[in-house]
């Protein structure tokens, strides 16, 4: 009790020489002995012979036992071993703390199947309660190219308050959803990472997909956000997107204006601003002879 390991380890060995056959009691107490004198070969020594009785008498030993072996194969780099140890606890005593463990060190062993596997157990089971968790729990189904559970998890988690409301989290979400091609979901979370960022960038990106779910009207109110807040990789390729969303609402005069604003602009995409311009200037000329 006063931790002096030596004097007990002393005594212990005097008493082991007086009795006839030492119960498993105290095998479990000189495992402890020598593990907390980090002699951990002989702590080892006792402990496969309390694991093994006790699981002759009762199926399982008692966690504590458990524990300490795997402590004892962590210091002796016997990764198999703490593996296999880290499977029984889960067998016999499903806590938060073992089930955790268990799929970390699936992906420290780069096993991607049963580490999914055992996440998913933890998560049925309520032990997800991290950021961190669900982060990794998502990204681990996305590399399994499932990205429509990467995103179900990654919300589901945000719902719950565990996994904080972030511009980069909802990005994240944004991602997954579109190439799960939930496109109307990708498009609610890019919202959320717009109105959470410094620059317009994210803006950019909730006009493009606007655009492409035929949401023109929101197109061009993203596309104007991303210019106000700045901050674009390719200023000229946001003109171009509120230039295409104005063609689609028939607004020729501010497509065209959109697309010179594309032409002078900074970024790659102002080599396609003439093609564009083109196609508006035509659609203008077909209005005036109409109207003629």
């Amino acid at each position: 009790m006063e931790e002096n390991w030596d004097g007990a380890l002393s005594w212990l060995t005097e008493w082991w020489g007086l009795v006839p056959s030492p119960n498993v009691d105290a095998y479990e107490l000189r495992a402890m002995i020598n593990y907390n004198k980090s002699n951990f070969r002989d702590a080892l020594s006792d402990l496969d012979y309390v694991v093994a009785a006790e699981e002759t008498e009762s199926g399982k030993a008692k966690e504590r036992n458990y524990q300490m072996q795997f402590g004892v194969y962590s210091e002796l780099n016997r990764n198999a071993d703490m593996l296999t140890v880290s499977e029984t606890l889960v067998r016999h005593y499903p806590s938060r703390a073992n089930w955790n463990r268990l799929w970390a060190m699936y992906l420290d062993r780069d096993d991607q199947q049963k580490a999914l596997a055992a996440m998913q157990a933890a998560h049925d089971q309520g032990f997800l309660d991290r950021e961190s968790h669900y982060s990794t729990f998502s990204s681990v189904w996305n590399q399994a190219s499932n990205p429509y559970l990467a995103a179900k998890y990654f919300q589901e988690g945000m719902e719950a308050g565990i996994v904080e409301k972030t511009q980069k989290n909802w990005e994240y979400l944004a991602n997954w959803w579109y190439q799960a091609r939930e496109y109307r979901r990708s498009i609610a979370a890019r919202e959320q990472a717009a109105r959470t960022s410094d620059d317009g960038e994210n803006y950019s990106l909730l006009a493009r997909a606007e655009l492409s779910e035929g949401m023109y009207e929101e197109a061009v109110v993203s596309a104007r956000e991303a210019l106000q807040k700045g901050g674009l990789r390719d200023t000229a390729e946001v003109h171009l997107i509120q230039g295409q969303a104005y063609l689609a609402l028939k607004r020729y005069e501010e497509a065209k204006s959109s697309f010179l604003r594309a032409k002078e602009a900074d970024g790659r995409s102002s080599r396609y601003a003439d093609q564009f311009l083109t196609f508006a200037q035509t659609k203008l000329d077909v209005l005036a002879r109409l109207e003629g």
